[in-house]
C-alpha cells in the first residue's frame, strides 16, 4: 500500500459517496467490483431521467438522490447546499416522486403511521410494555379519547384501529423539524434523534421517509422562518 495506491483508493471512495478512509473496506470493495460497463449505462439511464425532469424544475428546488443517500438544494442551477440523508431500506423503499414543499413543523408531533404500527410498534410492545411509555407515544381512539396501551391486545393486530401520537422533545422520530410535501406515500423530510446514522456508507434504514443530516441549516428552513416571520407579523397588524 505505497502513497498513489492510497491516495488511488481515497480519490475512488469520494467519487462514489463512500467514507474516505483509504481502506479497501466492505463498501469499497463492493463498489470496486462493479464493472465499468454497468456504471456507464447507470449514468447513462439517470442523464436520461435528469432531462425528463429538467424542463419541469423551478430555479429553486430540493432534490433527493436515493441511491447516495444525498440531497441538495439548488438555486439558479448551481448546488447551494449538499445534506448527507437517511433513506428507506430495501424492504420500505423510499418512493420516487415530484411535489412541492408546502409546510414546515418546528418541534413536530409524529403521528405513527398505520404500517409501523403494525411491523414495528406491535412487536416492540410485546418485547417491552414499557416502550410507548419511555418514548412519550399516547394513544387515542377515532373520538379522540386516550386509551391506556394495557387495553390493547399486542398479539393482534387491534393497535391499528387507534392514533398514536409522540409528543414532541430529543427522542421523537421527527427531531426537531419535519417538512412536509403533498404524496399518497405518507413519507416527508425530517431531522432525527440518530444522527450517528449519518456518518455510515450504507444509509438505509428509514421506513420510506428521508431523514436530513444538519436540517437547521439548509435554505428552505431560512425561507420558511422568513415567511413565518411575514405572516405572523401581518396577523398581528390585522388583529390591530
Amino acid at each position: 500500500m505505497d502513497a498513489d495506491t492510497d491516495r488511488a483508493i481515497r480519490a475512488f471512495q469520494a467519487r462514489h459517496g463512500l467514507i474516505v478512509t483509504g481502506e479497501v473496506d466492505e463498501a469499497t470493495f463492493y463498489a470496486m467490483s462493479v464493472p465499468a460497463a454497468d456504471r456507464l449505462n447507470q449514468l447513462y439511464l439517470n442523464l436520461q431521467r435528469v432531462q425528463r425532469l429538467a424542463p419541469n424544475l423551478s430555479d429553486r428546488y430540493v432534490v433527493v438522490n436515493i441511491p447516495a443517500a444525498s440531497i441538495e438544494a439548488v438555486e439558479l442551477g448551481t448546488v447551494a447546499q449538499r445534506h448527507t440523508a437517511v433513506v428507506g431500506r430495501a424492504d420500505r423503499a423510499t418512493p420516487i416522486l415530484d411535489s412541492k414543499i408546502y409546510q414546515i413543523n418546528f418541534n413536530p408531533y409524529w403521528h405513527v403511521p398505520k404500517s409501523i404500527i403494525r411491523r414495528d410498534l406491535t412487536k416492540y410492545m410485546q418485547e417491552d410494555p414499557e416502550y410507548l411509555t419511555k418514548f412519550r407515544i399516547h394513544i387515542y381512539d377515532s373520538k379522540g379519547n386516550e386509551i391506556q396501551a394495557n387495553q390493547i391486545d399486542w398479539t393482534t393486530e387491534e393497535a391499528v384501529n387507534y392514533m398514536f401520537r409522540q409528543e414532541p422533545g430529543a427522542e421523537n422520530s421527527m427531531g426537531h423539524v419535519k417538512i412536509n410535501f403533498h404524496n399518497k406515500y405518507d413519507v416527508y423530510l425530517h431531522d432525527t434523534p440518530t444522527k450517528s446514522l449519518f456518518g455510515q456508507n450504507a444509509r438505509f434504514h428509514s421506513s420510506g421517509c428521508v431523514r436530513v443530516s444538519a436540517v437547521n441549516e439548509t435554505r428552505v428552513l431560512v425561507a420558511a422562518r422568513q415567511w413565518r416571520l411575514g405572516f405572523e407579523q401581518c396577523r398581528r397588524r390585522l388583529q390591530l
